[in-house]
């Protein structure tokens, strides 16, 4: 893995400072037209789900392009891409939203930082039919996990981390976090040491051992609430033990939050 991260980073660089761009949005239940907007995020009102459609953007990244940046269109094949498949694309989401699964997509595809591929199929809003426009804003759910991992690549870049630094060097909590017996049957008073520290890969992996927020465990215990701070989400998670060694398992949940 560090030897692929390093044969990108050297790409990278040969690029100058372009970044990845890279955003994977969705919205269920929640109105898509938002009145306030301020840098990567926006505040809605929650509202019946029979009133909004569901909508989904979808932004597939086969490059690095500069952040901020008004992108060329192309066509595909003058960057590699073809429109025989891309178009099969098209057709597969489409059919997600004649089946119902979805009101509506928006998907992109942005190479050497231009812009070959575009579609904004269905609708943003099925009660008034309004048509799903290119520019239509979603909120961002988990997908700030993706923004925050390479936030850490361009710190790793930097020289300011390391993939192999214990997490405990920057939160001393996670230091003596020990590991759930059985983890389908978590029980705090039911633990053992831990193998090893969990890293920066860990958590960048989800390989860290730390759980999902809607695990029952972690409900229980109160590991994260909306009106708590991160620092004290995180100090909530480490006095809870892990569910697996970190290394040894895939496990979706709260280490990019971390």
């Amino acid at each position: 893995m560090r030897e692929q991260l390093h044969e990108s980073s050297s790409k990278t660089r040969r690029r100058h400072k372009n970044r990845a761009h890279f955003q994977v949005q969705a919205t269920r239940d929640y109105s898509v037209n938002s009145h306030a907007y301020n840098n990567s995020e926006f505040s809605q009102s929650k509202v019946p789900s029979m009133r909004y459609a569901q909508s989904s953007l979808f932004l597939l990244l086969l490059t690095t392009s500069a952040f901020g940046q008004e992108l060329p269109e192309v066509d595909p094949e003058s960057v590699g891409l073809s429109s025989e498949v891309l178009e099969q694309a098209t057709r597969v989401l489409q059919a997600h939203i004649d089946n119902g699964s979805i009101a509506g997509v928006v998907t992109a595809v942005i190479r050497d930082g231009q812009i070959a591929y575009t579609e904004a199929l269905g609708y943003r809003d099925l009660n008034r039919r309004e048509p799903m426009p290119n520019d239509a804003l979603f909120r961002l759910y988990s997908m700030t996990r993706p923004i925050t991992s390479l936030a850490a690549m361009m710190l790793w870049e930097e020289g300011k981390l390391r993939l192999d630094d214990p997490l405990a060097e920057f939160i001393p909590a996670f230091s003596a976090q020990r590991v759930f017996l059985d983890a389908d049957n978590p029980a705090i008073g039911h633990t053992r040491l831990r193998e090893r520290e969990i890293t920066i890969e860990h958590l960048l992996t989800h390989t860290s051992g730390l759980g999902n927020r809607n695990s029952d465990i972690y409900r229980t215990e109160g590991i994260r609430s909306r009106s708590i701070s991160l620092e004290q989400m995180a100090d909530n998670a480490a006095r809870v033990p892990l569910f697996e060694d970190p290394g040894t398992r895939f496990r979706y949940g709260i280490s990019t939050t971390v």
